[in-house]
């Protein structure tokens, strides 16, 4: 099966398939009659390091995206760090976790003036090739070890100090090398960096997260906090360059979680936390809601230092809103699939553009929308930008989730969501959003779906109630005037695809074809962690098999036919 139609043959089999209306710009390709008869294909094996770049040419469109459209007075939470490097240096070798950390802090340092210095592994030689595609003049070098960059871009620091530590205080000494601008060093690297000239300005061993946070308070940076076990070195870069504080709880220790409460109290209402919390997902998200403040995942995310020094862009999506699509037609019942999890920083600059999701091959033979966290144009701008331009037509990015970040608009604080919902619409302009993914455990309230819907961007949204694999209000839609918000009516989750398209025809065949009704109309998710992009293909066309009035729309488009044709 050939993966890519010419654009008039794909719009005559689109239209046949159909009965007369495209259901995206793009196609969705139908299977083959002998691919049915014998239920196998013959799939081409991708590359576990193929590019959507190379695998998924996108259809030419106009031009998009060109040079450096920086966002001028730039208002989102994280200012541009320092100046952009002609060279990137990537630190290839460390001995152990004390030279990392070394290397991490000397990172974080050097990024507020500029950001000069990469961690080898955790994708970085990707998102360097992309770098040097999209900046002109910028170069790659490395160095064997920390030491060699110390030696290169020591003179960069304002003070040749250390903060000492040991394994269980690594968040402490990181709050101090944030609020004084120092280095991070254990025994073994502290006794190298006297031999240096470097000399100890603090001790953080034996201080507790909130020791350190208490006493630097007034020198860090109140917008953002990071939330790391100790025992993950990731983010450490971003908080140090940005002078934030760093903490983690058992949620166990009744004491720990107390002191959490404290440290949440020293961050500004509606700031956003870096990373994870412990334990129950549930709860971590909502005792920091509970205290206005907005979850970023991204607790794996490594050299944001790096991507958030290049410039905050415009973003233009590749499709304008429902662009391709016209009227419903009468006796269909429309579907748009939606990837889960893209409100994980850390998954957009890692495996996002794996072959089991975004890297897939075939991409682009079904409509799918791709949650996208607003925050990744704070956190990595040029990545953002890598991931517009790889749109086809058959792609949608949605805002995730909940807002600029991750909470449940029942329990965030009151008072903060009038402030959450103007930085929204903020990020939901500069990111090119007119959809938003909403969750709590329970559908939202009059009031706050009528906040949402005064975003001027904002056409409408889509529901999840968690747990329930998202699907608690099985399709029921709400309204705020003319703006729709649909809930998940089912998830392609721990299943198997052939039994579960089948229920899922059934359950279509039962709720009939009406399109002035909630019932023509479905969101169906795909759990990224238990399925992939090709499982998503292969329900479509299973379901597209069992029942010919069902068409696939992406999710922007079914909001516009929900917004034209259901009673309310």
């Amino acid at each position: 099966m050939r993966k890519l139609l010419s654009p008039l043959l794909a719009a005559l089999l689109a239209a046949f398939i159909t009965g007369g209306m495209l259901s995206s710009c793009a196609y969705f390709i139908m299977p083959s009659k002998s691919e049915t008869e014998t239920g196998t294909e013959t799939k081409e094996e991708v590359p576990a390091d193929t590019t959507a770049a190379e695998t998924n040419p996108v259809k030419p469109k106009g031009e998009r995206m060109t040079g450096t459209n920086e966002i001028k007075d730039w208002q989102g939470y994280m200012p541009k760090l320092g100046e952009l490097p002609d060279t990137i240096t990537v630190i290839q070798n460390f001995s152990g976790n004390g030279e990392l950390m070394l290397a991490l802090s000397l990172q974080g340092l050097t990024a507020r003036t500029k950001s000069v210095l990469c961690i080898s592994g955790h994708n970085a030689d990707m998102w360097l090739g992309a770098i040097k595609k999209q900046v002109e003049g910028v170069k790659t070098s490395n160095v064997n070890d920390v030491w060699a960059a110390l030696e290169k871009f020591g003179d960069m620091l304002s003070r040749k100090e250390y903060v000492l530590y040991n394994e269980k205080s690594v968040n402490a000494a990181c709050t101090i090398a944030a609020a004084e601008g120092i280095l991070v060093a254990s025994k073994d690297e502290a006794e190298k960096l006297e031999q240096l000239g470097y000399k100890q300005a603090a001790d953080a061993q034996g201080m507790t997260d909130a020791d350190a946070i208490r006493a630097y308070k007034n020198k860090l940076n109140t917008t953002a906090l990071v939330q790391q076990t100790p025992s993950n070195y990731a983010l450490r870069d971003l908080g140090i360059a940005y002078g934030l504080g760093f903490y983690f709880y058992n949620d166990g220790n009744k004491n720990e979680v107390k002191e959490s409460e404290e440290i949440h109290g020293y961050i500004d209402e509606g700031g956003i936390v870096f990373g994870w919390g412990p334990g129950d997902e549930y709860q971590h998200v909502k005792i920091k809601a509970n205290h206005g403040l907005i979850t970023v995942p991204s607790d794996h995310a490594w050299n944001l230092s790096l991507f958030s020094a290049f410039p905050r862009e415009q973003m233009e999506q590749i499709n304008d809103y429902a662009e391709c699509i016209t009227t419903a037609a009468d006796g269909k019942h429309y579907v748009a699939l939606m990837m889960t999890d893209g409100d994980n920083v850390q998954w957009m600059v890692n495996d996002f553009n794996n072959p089991k999701w975004f890297g897939n091959a075939e991409r682009g033979s079904i409509p799918m929308a791709w949650m996208i966290p607003p925050t990744l144009l704070d956190a990595a701008p040029q990545t953002m930008k890598w991931l517009y331009l790889q749109q086809t037509e058959n792609d949608v990015f949605v805002n995730a989730l909940s807002g600029t970040g991750y909470f449940y608009p029942t329990e965030l604080k009151s008072g903060a969501m009038d402030k959450q919902i103007q930085k929204l619409g903020y990020y939901m302009d500069k990111c090119d959003f007119d959809t938003i993914t909403i969750m709590d455990n329970t559908v939202p309230s009059q009031k706050l779906l009528d906040k949402y819907a005064s975003i001027d961007k904002l056409k409408g949204g889509v529901l999840f109630t968690y747990p329930d694999k998202y699907a608690g209000a099985k399709g029921k839609i709400l309204w705020s005037g003319d703006k729709p918000f649909i809930s998940v009516r089912n998830a392609i989750w721990e299943v198997n695809v052939d039994s579960f398209a089948q229920s899922v025809a059934k359950s279509i065949k039962k709720q009939g074809y009406d399109i002035t009704t909630a019932d023509a109309y479905s969101v169906i998710v795909v759990h990224c962690w238990s399925h992939t992009y090709a499982d998503a293909v292969e329900f479509a066309k299973k379901l597209s098999l069992l029942d010919d009035k069902i068409e696939f729309v992406r999710v922007d488009q079914l909001v516009k036919l929900v917004a034209d044709n259901v009673k309310h």
